[in-house]
């Protein structure tokens, strides 16, 4: 993304859009053997999966996290713990794990050469949880403190608010959005250029996106929308997330500065996760079972079409015009501004 200017998203309810170049994804279920419920939370440049597994129909229920190598399903649990989930996978197979303690209390590990660490913040309210970590072994994520401004959203202590970190080497380093009104930032993604995607809150209850690149903070932003969330960022610079309103709800892929609305399967579905060749991960609720798949995404290109957006069609702008055009208007006329959208692609299930 342009650094230049800060990227806002647009919504109108129902759109036809006319020569568009379209964009689509070939989606496989992944499922863990056994379970109820599987969701892949993680995808590396290599195409290792992690993520989580739920096993509710049990004497006693299971929670566990997997690592999924070619066909090979690898568990990870922490002893002890009421459920471990594993969060994310780098390229030397460095990953974090989550877990909650005996009280429900959840912490984050970060696990090389079969070691765990804890990944905790000096000073916390509460546990640290990291979300994602890149090839360099840096570490983002977020933790709660008790100054600064609450968390408008309401946690069983007003005054609880939230940073966003970046461990190095063991040291942290705050994140802090710094726009008028912004509070309790949370960090979801880091890519090998340190640039993070994540996203705050807004004492209307919203919660809006951001991207930090080079010491520069961009909004991300659905307008009308109740939660603009990227949580995914990968080395070229595309992004992946959600989006929520009243009404509506999708996924999208912000790619070369250009954006794809993805039809994910499903509902109750979101991406995760993108990897360097764009494959997007992630997990959705079937309409067959109604249970919780995980799925892999990977990009296929089509020849442009005409195209009718469903629901919500998705722009993306400038909220600081480039010189080149003066509104967003001029902008989609002389293609300085392009959209994307992904058609329906029936999902194929993968065998476990």
């Amino acid at each position: 993304m342009n650094n230049r200017c800060a990227a806002c998203l647009i919504v109108s309810l129902v759109c036809a859009v006319s020569n568009v170049s379209g964009a689509s994804f070939r989606f496989s279920t992944v499922d863990f053997p056994g379970a109820t419920d599987s969701y892949v939370l993680g995808i590396n440049n290599r195409g290792e999966l992690v993520g989580g597994y739920q096993q509710n129909d049990a004497p006693i229920p299971v929670e566990g996290g997997f690592v999924l190598s070619g066909n090979q399903f690898t568990t990870f649990e922490v002893s002890g713990a009421r459920g471990t989930v594993l969060f994310d996978i780098n390229d030397a197979g460095q990953m974090l794990a989550r877990f909650s303690d005996t009280s429900w209390n959840p912490h984050s590990l970060l696990i090389e050469n079969g070691r765990a660490e804890l990944v905790q913040v000096p000073g916390a309210y509460s546990a640290s949880l990291a979300t994602a970590l890149n090839n360099s072994g840096l570490v983002v994520g977020y933790y709660d403190r008790l100054t600064g401004h609450h968390c408008p959203s309401g946690y069983s202590n007003p005054a609880v608010s939230r940073s966003g970190f970046l461990m190095q080497a063991g040291t942290f380093t705050n994140i802090d959005v710094p726009f008028d009104g912004a509070f309790c930032t949370s960090p979801a993604d880091v890519n090998d250029n340190a640039a993070i995607v994540g996203s705050y809150e807004t004492a209307g209850l919203r919660q809006i996106g951001f991207l930090l690149d080079s010491g520069v903070f961009t909004r991300i932003e659905i307008p009308n929308s109740l939660a603009t969330l990227p949580v995914a960022i990968n080395s070229t610079g595309d992004i992946a997330g959600q989006y929520f309103g009243v009404g509506f709800t999708g996924n999208f892929v912000i790619r070369s500065g250009e954006l794809v609305a993805v039809d994910v399967p499903g509902y109750n579905n979101g991406i995760l996760d993108m990897n360097d060749a764009g494959v997007i991960v992630g997990f959705f609720r079937s309409h067959d079972d109604n249970r919780y798949h995980g799925f892999v995404g990977t990009p296929v290109p089509e020849p442009a079409s005409w195209v009718l957006v469903p629901g919500s069609l998705l722009l993306l702008c400038c909220t600081r015009i480039s010189s080149r055009c003066a509104s967003l208007r001029e902008c989609v006329a002389t293609g300085l501004v392009r959209i994307r959208t992904a058609g329906r692609r029936r999902i194929r299930r993968s065998q476990a």
